[in-house]
């Protein structure tokens, strides 16, 4: 495999880890994520990019969804049991990668975990985190539709390959970086004249994620609809008045 591919792949896949780590809050989640995508990659490697057989990857496929079956049970299906599901996936297909469709696959759970972030944060870190994400994992699907037509193309194209390596890096540059721009100046327009509420309630208590996270006070209220109070019955005062 081109190992141009090779190193945007894994770039892609950390940058999706880390953002979920960051938006969880989590350290241990984040840690054992990015411990365990470098873990596979460097298995796969050490077998000179060739997976793991089925005897290793299906007991690990079945340990993801039993883990991700006792949390939904235990939870019920929420952003969190989701995207570490997810997170599981992807570093069971590092080390069971045997054609392109798997790379694509690779692509598409990091993009499921990003979203997954998303949906439970919007902390600064995490929105810059995905502006780094966007460029490289645009790269990352470019390069792998290239070689993708490659694998699939006439063995006489090879040398015509070597020959325009060069100019090929350049313009796959320069198509990355117009279309990150594109879709930088898109978000922003969209920002700016979408008015603020639409599609809140889309995912119920998906994509909520100010709840919680927010000070001070608000200057507009809304009676009858629900906010930062919760009800409990705990005693929090004992007051006496004493009549003078």
């Amino acid at each position: 495999m081109n190992h141009r591919l090779e190193r945007l792949i894994l770039g892609t896949v950390l940058l999706a880890a880390i953002a979920y780590g960051v938006a969880d809050e989590n350290p241990g989640v984040l840690l054992v994520g990015v411990v365990g995508i470098i873990a596979a990659w460097c298995v796969t490697r050490a077998r000179g990019g060739r997976a793991l057989p089925l005897a290793a990857t299906i007991p690990l496929t079945l340990a993801a969804v039993g883990y991700a079956m006792i949390r939904l049970v235990g939870e019920g299906f929420k952003v969190g049991v989701f995207s570490e599901f997810v997170l599981a996936l992807i570093v069971v297909k590092l080390v069971d990668r045997r054609s392109a469709r798997d790379n694509a696959q690779l692509l598409l759970l990091s993009v499921f975990l990003v979203v997954g972030a998303i949906l439970t944060s919007n902390r600064l870190l995490l929105g810059l985190l995905i502006l780094l994400f966007v460029p490289v994992f645009g790269a990352t699907v470019v390069r792998h539709q290239i070689e993708s037509t490659r694998q699939a193309a006439s063995p006489w194209l090879g040398g015509a390959r070597s020959r325009g390596s060069v100019q090929e890096s350049a313009d796959l540059r320069r198509l990355v970086w117009f279309s990150t721009m594109a879709c930088l100046v898109m978000s922003i327009v969209v920002f700016v004249v979408m008015p603020r509420g639409v599609g809140m309630q889309a995912f119920g208590a998906w994509g909520n994620t100010a709840l919680g996270q927010v000070t001070s006070f608000t200057d507009e209220v809304e009676l009858g609809r629900g906010g930062l109070i919760s009800q409990s019955s705990t005693p929090v005062l004992d007051l006496s008045l004493i009549p003078i």
